[in-house]
């Protein structure tokens, strides 16, 4: 098992449709919609993995701005 950070748009096709469903089953309805804008491409995923570099778990940082008076 292994942790790997990469940033979204650096994602193979096949991961975005692996972490798009994992989201999904996660917090959505569970499928993927073809008319959605591809996701997470301008975050940084956090991925665990396991040997065969199957995804176990998932995180992602969102990007706020905070303005400070």
């Amino acid at each position: 098992m292994f942790v790997e950070t990469i940033q979204g748009k650096n994602l193979s096709y096949q991961e975005i449709k692996n972490v798009f469903q994992i989201w999904a089953n996660t917090f959505g309805d569970g499928t993927i919609k073809k008319d959605k804008k591809i996701q997470f491409t301008d975050e940084v995923i956090f991925l665990i993995r396991d040997k065969n570099t199957n995804i176990l778990a998932l995180g992602c940082l969102h990007q706020i701005h905070a303005n400070f008076l």
